[in-house]
């Protein structure tokens, strides 16, 4: 957020004489291509400052969640009672010395 402001600032024509692309860049620490995305997206949305510098809200997540509640339950119940029943590797070796 705060970094499309400095974006913002740096590309406003309104203060005076504006850099170059490539120097405002440099000196925010961006890229060309950030710089121009900024600006595309000020000039869509009408120049709402606001709008231009807040994270768009997504309806839905990229992926649905594989951890359901029946299975966030028994991995819970599986972390929370007593060992046993499965031998790994290491620990058959270690009741074998």
């Amino acid at each position: 957020m705060i970094m499309r402001a400095r974006v913002l600032l740096a590309l406003d024509s309104s203060v005076g004489e504006v850099d170059t692309k490539e120097a405002i860049a440099a000196r925010l620490g961006v890229s060309g291509e950030t710089l121009r995305l900024i600006a595309k997206r000020f000039a869509e949305t009408g120049g709402d400052v606001h709008a231009t510098i807040a994270r768009k809200k997504r309806d839905l997540p990229p992926v649905p969640s594989p951890v359901t509640g029946e299975v966030e339950a028994r991995l819970i119940a599986m972390a929370c009672s007593q060992p046993g029943g499965i031998v790994t590797a290491r620990q058959g070796r270690r009741a074998h010395e």
